[in-house]
């Protein structure tokens, strides 16, 4: 009885696998950043990191944190509804103004 899904030659690639390049990674090039102090209310990781890693803070820890500029498409989404889908800096004023109305906190920081 013969195999109907017998290979006739072995696969060059497994299903599924990933093979990374041979240049080094870089997170972030050609993007602005901006440094800002930043308090937690809760205890939820704030991240601009590698996947799998975070900045943790505790309740009321006041910590310097980078924030990066959204790439690829530049569409968010959920962001506590303060905005959602393209990123314009023409929407910068009205998602400002909501970030004062629901008291996220903010100051200005020089």
């Amino acid at each position: 009885k013969k195999n109907l899904f017998e290979v006739d030659s072995p696969l060059d690639v497994i299903p599924g696998e990933i093979t990374p390049g041979k240049n080094e990674i870089v997170i972030n090039r050609g993007r602005r950043t901006v440094n800002i102090k930043v308090t937690s209310r809760c205890d939820r990781p704030i991240q601009n990191i590698p996947s799998g890693t975070a900045v943790r803070f505790e309740p009321g820890e006041t910590k310097t944190v980078n924030l990066v500029e959204i790439g690829g498409n530049k569409i968010v989404r959920g962001g506590n509804g303060l905005s959602d889908g393209k990123m314009d800096p023409v929407k910068l004023e009205a998602i400002m103004a909501r970030v004062t109305e629901r008291g996220f906190g903010n100051e200005k920081q020089v």
